[in-house]
């Protein structure tokens, strides 16, 4: 099952490398909860549900930007869990101004849906959460 939670994952940030949202949210369970700021303050404390929730979320992250890239580097598969460690590029709406860092998510997947998803501004605070510890 793990290699296919991996899948389930890279399949969904493949879509949205393409702005394929249809894709994405087949990959989403209808009742998916995203939480951000999970240890991560910049991104500000929300809580989001179902599809229509994640597209919320993805349009408020994606509209201060111009430009937006989500590379993923690595996936670490954790029973239900999968982590995964993504480079962000972006230019500023406006500004112009381009920035780079690396982020994590951690997805909870059951039935080959993601039923969850954690947004953290610090891989080490992903694994964390999965229940790992470097």
């Amino acid at each position: 099952m793990s290699q296919e939670n991996i899948e389930v994952v890279r399949k969904g940030y493949e879509a949205f490398a393409r702005r394929d949202i249809e894709t994405v949210l087949a990959g989403l369970d209808p009742a998916i909860e995203v939480r951000t700021g999970a240890g991560a303050e910049v991104m500000g404390e929300e809580l989001y549900h179902g599809h229509a929730g994640f597209l919320k979320y993805a349009q408020a992250w994606l509209e201060a930007w111009d430009e937006y890239q989500l590379i993923p580097e690595e996936f670490a598969d954790i029973g239900d869990y999968v982590v995964t460690v993504y480079r962000a590029v972006a230019r500023g709406k406006g500004s112009g101004i381009t920035v780079e860092d690396r982020f994590a998510h951690l997805w909870t997947i059951r039935d080959s849906k993601a039923v969850r998803l954690e947004v953290f501004a610090e891989p080490d605070q992903a694994l964390e959460a999965a229940g790992l510890s470097e």
